[in-house]
């Protein structure tokens, strides 16, 4: 174990990572498996990444001529939440995939893949389970290069109970009964981006909707029973996205974009690529009596978050 603590060894340069998770909201454990695409760029016979709370049930290679690896060993550094994968023998520099089976759990601090509770309009718990990854933190949720400089793209996959909505940085492609009470929701590919900015969201929201000039849908999402407390943030992010596309030249460089309040919530808001998370406070108003200087509030959390793309 090492004492001090230095960035991952330069030694491969990710691309894409296809993930699929299942959680549940009930015993507040994760399930998940991955595929990390990426290029080894010198020779080798060990990759690190970052892992926390994570159990690796399985872990193969697929190099880039077809031959696949089983016999690899995980090393795990729980102090600096590292995870070394030792191969068998060096590997020269290659196109490879990394698959990981793995559990791990919905956390109750707020950070990582978390769950946040709230009571119905009748007074009933209820749970929700949204991320908050920025600075390291989606670590928590599956093995990754999670420094920003390693970007990648993202193919997402949630299951669910049928009931539930899962949100992801990217529109839904495709929704797919599973049997069991389950559902697979799957997502369009993102652009490339770093770790920390990718984000999902699973549980029974409600929401309003807007478009941009140039049809970029924009939803504001919430717990049941408060979508209508959404429409001035909705109209401040519909107009900031016009603007900012009108005075940067820039068409917005996604099909949508999502505000969701979260009951619990650490900062004012998290500006993940396409699904911005909010303290319930910083997006959701009174239209009557919610007074000017919160709204003023509101406008510059909601601005401040969309600019960021």
């Amino acid at each position: 174990m090492a004492d001090k603590f230095s960035r991952i060894p330069e030694l491969a340069k990710t691309s894409r990572y296809e993930i699929r998770l299942a959680p549940c909201l009930e015993t507040f454990k994760l399930k998940g498996s991955e595929k990390i695409h990426l290029d080894i760029l010198k020779p080798t016979n060990y990759l690190k990444l970052y892992s926390k709370g994570i159990e690796i049930e399985n872990a193969s290679l697929k190099l880039a001529d077809g031959t696949v690896i089983k016999e690899i060993k995980n090393e795990f550094d729980r102090k600096w939440e590292l995870l070394t994968i030792n191969f068998p023998s060096e590997l020269p520099p290659q196109r490879i995939e990394l698959n990981f089976d793995f559990n791990g759990e919905i956390s109750s601090e707020l950070s990582g893949f978390y769950r946040s509770p709230y009571k119905d309009a009748t007074g009933n718990k209820k749970m929700l389970a949204s991320t908050q990854f920025e600075s390291v933190f989606a670590r928590r949720a599956f093995p990754c290069f999670d420094e920003p400089t390693y970007k990648a793209h993202f193919d997402i996959q949630l299951e669910v109970d049928e009931q539930l909505t899962a949100l992801s940085n990217m529109n839904v492609t495709e929704e797919k009964i599973i049997g069991n009470g389950k559902k697979l929701v799957t997502f369009a590919r993102t652009p490339l981006m770093s770790t920390y900015l990718v984000a999902f969201a699973v549980g029974e929201f409600e929401y309003i909707e807007s478009k941009t000039n140039d049809g970029c849908i924009v939803r504001v999402y919430t717990v049941p029973g408060k979508k209508d407390k959404g429409h001035y943030s909705l109209s401040v992010a519909v107009k900031a996205i016009e603007w900012f596309s009108e005075w940067y030249g820039i068409k917005m460089p996604l099909p949508k974009c999502d505000l969701i309040a979260i009951p619990e919530f650490s900062m004012g808001a998290m500006e993940n690529w396409g699904l911005i998370t909010f303290r319930e406070s910083t997006l959701l108003c009174d239209p009557v009596l919610t007074s000017s200087v919160t709204k003023q509030n509101i406008t510059q959390t909601v601005v401040h978050e969309v600019g960021h793309f």
